[in-house]
């Protein structure tokens, strides 16, 4: 927000998913006859592994857009207090935690050492964009583990979703 003469304009801007990291947004501000400008830039970080929630969202349906249970991510947000269906639209919720790569290794196979898929690991790493991309001694990674696993001693009700599944054009998409 702010003034140029006798204007006054505000700026929103909301990331998608995928959209964390460093971002740079610059405004030229020109009078209608270009005789005066100004240059302003804006330096914005959005951090991994945190969501900001919107009206709506629960746990089931952040968990669902990064192909985990609810649970997970419960268990990785002390602040909800032992109630999973507070979310208050506005407020930061853990979609993962920040991991220390700690030697040299591909992204297929840490996502093998924790049990996750390579797609999973993408997900909440968006500048992450190949199987085979080398990560060295102290990249930092977000990761939400697969602590509810395929099974969970029989029971369904800790099962993760089946998140991706192949459609008839041979297609990866990710199953909502």
């Amino acid at each position: 927000e702010g003034t140029f003469g006798q204007r006054q304009y505000e700026f929103l801007w909301e990331h998608d998913a995928g959209g964390e990291g460093q971002w740079t947004v610059c405004f030229l501000l020109a009078d209608s006859l270009s005789l005066q400008s100004v240059l302003r830039c804006v330096h914005i970080n959005v951090i991994r592994c945190v969501r900001c929630i919107n009206e709506g969202d629960s746990l089931h349906s952040v968990a669902r857009l990064y192909g985990a249970h609810w649970l997970e991510l419960f268990a990785i947000n002390p602040a909800l207090e032992g109630s999973p269906d507070i979310l208050v639209p506005g407020s930061e919720l853990n979609v993962g935690v920040m991991l220390r790569v700690h030697r040299s290794q591909t992204v297929a196979e840490l996502a093998r050492h924790l049990r996750i898929s390579a797609r999973e690991l993408r997900l909440l790493n968006p500048d992450v964009t190949d199987d085979a991309m080398l990560l060295g001694p102290g990249d930092q990674l977000c990761i939400l583990p697969a602590t509810c696993g395929t099974t969970c001693g029989g029971s369904s009700d800790c099962d993760r979703p089946p998140a991706w599944q192949t459609d008839v054009t041979g297609t990866s998409v990710l199953v909502l």
